[in-house]
């Protein structure tokens, strides 16, 4: 028995870890359970764990997890994988169910924060129970130059609206863009005066609105840090 965790912003390939952790397992001959929230349909209408190359593996959908464990997939399984963890409410009982209660390996796959840097849903309440913690980097899309992303930035402004209200809005590279400490830090500035702004260096960040105000801003063409 043990538990796994794998945390880190958008496009930081949780997703096809996720898909190398179940084909090496099942390699093996082990029955791999693999949950992903049903709120999260951006590249799938069937419930699957797509990555962002659109490579895809079948999972089982579903909005609460204690139920699973009734389920006859959940007694056969001996590895469970959950996808999109922050989104589960009851993800510490089931967790501690899985390993403590029926001695099954766990890995536990999500956001450690949300669009404003705060922790998002149960996800970091696991750490102090799991055997491995692991956190994945994007790279920063506007550094362009291989500096890690840490964090994620919301630049819709559904997703503007939705992060600041501590509401969770689901999208992909039409509402959030990875990004370094600094370019984040900067974003956030243009977006809330008041917030921190790095020294040294314009922005190039104006962004209040979908798809940043200045229809010749591209996000994707500032300055390395």
């Amino acid at each position: 028995m043990s538990l796994e965790l794998l945390i880190g912003p958008m496009f930081a390939g949780k997703s096809s870890a996720i898909q190398s952790i179940v084909r090496r397992h099942q390699s093996l001959g082990w029955s791999v359970l693999v949950v992903t929230h049903s709120m999260d349909t951006r590249y799938s209408a069937e419930p699957a764990i797509v990555n962002h190359d659109k490579q895809t593996m079948p999972a089982l959908a579903t909005e609460k997890l204690m139920p699973l464990l009734d389920h006859a997939s959940y007694a056969a399984s001996r590895l469970v994988v959950i996808e999109e963890a922050q989104f589960f409410g009851d993800l510490v009982p089931f967790v501690k169910a899985v390993v403590d209660r029926d001695c099954k390996h766990c890995v536990v796959v999500g956001l450690d924060g949300d669009a404003e840097r705060r922790p998002f849903g149960r996800v970091l309440d696991l750490i102090p129970m799991a055997d491995r913690v692991t956190k994945l980097t994007a790279m920063c899309r506007l550094c362009k130059d291989g500096t890690p992303a840490i964090f994620t930035h919301a630049y819709a402004q559904d997703a503007i609206v939705s992060n600041a209200e501590g509401k969770p809005c689901v999208g992909a590279d039409e509402r959030y863009v990875p990004m370094c400490r600094k370019h984040y830090l900067k974003a956030k500035h243009s977006v809330f005066p008041d917030s921190p702004l790095p020294p040294s260096g314009p922005s190039g960040l104006t962004s209040s609105g979908a798809k940043y105000d200045d229809p010749t801003f591209d996000p994707f063409t500032i300055h390395a840090c």
